[in-house]
């Protein structure tokens, strides 16, 4: 049984680099309070 060779990692210059988009804390937290709602959590969850 032969074993498989290790492929090379592509150097750190050639890595794809993910951009995320950037929030604020009160605009992360409305977006996931807003995504609550919609899931349908009563009021009382959502301000505990």
């Amino acid at each position: 049984m032969a074993l498989k060779k290790r492929e090379r990692r592509a150097p750190v210059g050639a890595r794809h680099v993910r951009l995320y988009p950037e929030f604020t804390l009160e605009q992360a937290l409305d977006f996931v309070i807003s995504a609550k709602k919609v899931e349908g959590l009563r009021e009382r969850t959502l301000t505990d």
